[in-house]
């Protein structure tokens, strides 16, 4: 059975505090839902807060992330969380661009095991539309 992790921002739109108002317009809250001691069961495991610049927020996707039968990455990003010019930028054509290689960190690679590295590679990757999802598998 295929290991998921679902990195899914539930809280997407709070309000700054003053400091950080030139900063950025909005926090981005990521819940792991799991007991905390394992990680595994019911409740919170983990909450994560980001805040990116300004300018990046328009941009920001909710994805999942999982491996393929073939061992290719999938990301499955959910169109509904996407702005309209985010989707007509990135998206709405049949191919995602990436234009550089992309190392995929070690905190998403350590919820699959035997792989230690992987590099989404410079190209262009097939986009499945399924609905609300968008599926690239790189």
């Amino acid at each position: 059975m295929k290991k998921i992790i679902s990195l899914f921002t539930l809280v997407f739109v709070m309000i700054c505090m003053d400091v950080t108002v030139a900063y950025c317009n909005k926090i981005i809250v990521t819940i792991v839902i799991a007991r905390h001691r394992d990680c595994i069961g019911f409740g919170l495991c983990e909450v994560t807060v980001k805040v990116p610049p300004k300018d990046l927020l328009q941009n920001v996707a909710r994805a999942s992330i999982d491996i393929s039968g073939d061992g290719k990455l999938v990301v499955t990003i959910n169109r509904s969380i996407l702005n309209d010019d985010t989707y007509e930028t990135y998206f709405s054509g049949d191919t995602f661009l990436c234009e550089d290689d992309f190392p995929v960190p070690d905190e998403i690679l350590k919820y699959f095991d035997g792989i230690d590295s992987y590099t989404i590679r410079a190209g262009r990757y097939p986009i499945v539309k399924d609905g609300d999802d968008l599926v690239i598998e790189f």
